[in-house]
C-alpha cells in the first residue's frame, strides 16, 4: 500500500486541528502539534473497514464545530487532553512520551496489519 501523509486530506485537517487547539490553550510563544504517527501503517491496520475518507470526514473541522468549542484538557491524573470527534468514531489524545515510545515502534504494531 503506498502512502503519501504529505498529500493526504487528513494531514490538512490535522494541522487545522493543531492550530484551533495552539490558538485556545497556548501562548502565542508557544508551539502546538499534532502528529499522525505512523500514519501508514495505522491506515494498513484501519483496511477497508475503516477507510482514510471515513476518517476524514470523522476529523473534518466542520463536522465537528461544537465539540471544538468546548475543548477542555484533561481532568485525570495524567491531565491528558482528549477530543471525541461529533460522531464518536475517534479520539485525539495527548501523548505522554512513554506511550509516543510504544505507539512509534513498528514491532509493536506490525503484528496487527
Amino acid at each position: 500500500m503506498e502512502c503519501n501523509k504529505s498529500e493526504s486530506r487528513i494531514h490538512s485537517i490535522l494541522a487545522a486541528l493543531s492550530a484551533l487547539f495552539q490558538s485556545k490553550f497556548t501562548q502565542k510563544e508557544e508551539q502546538t502539534n499534532i502528529i499522525e504517527y505512523n500514519p501508514c501503517l495505522f491506515s494498513q491496520i484501519r483496511g477497508s473497514s475503516f477507510p482514510d475518507e471515513v476518517m476524514a470526514n470523522s476529523l473534518d473541522p466542520l463536522n465537528n464545530i461544537e465539540r471544538m468549542k468546548s475543548f477542555k484538557l484533561g481532568s485525570g491524573k495524567s491531565l491528558s487532553f482528549f477530543f471525541f470527534t461529533e460522531d464518536n468514531l475517534l479520539v485525539i489524545k495527548t501523548l505522554k512520551v512513554s506511550e509516543k515510545k510504544i505507539i512509534t515502534d513498528p514491532t509493536f504494531l506490525e503484528p496487527y496489519v
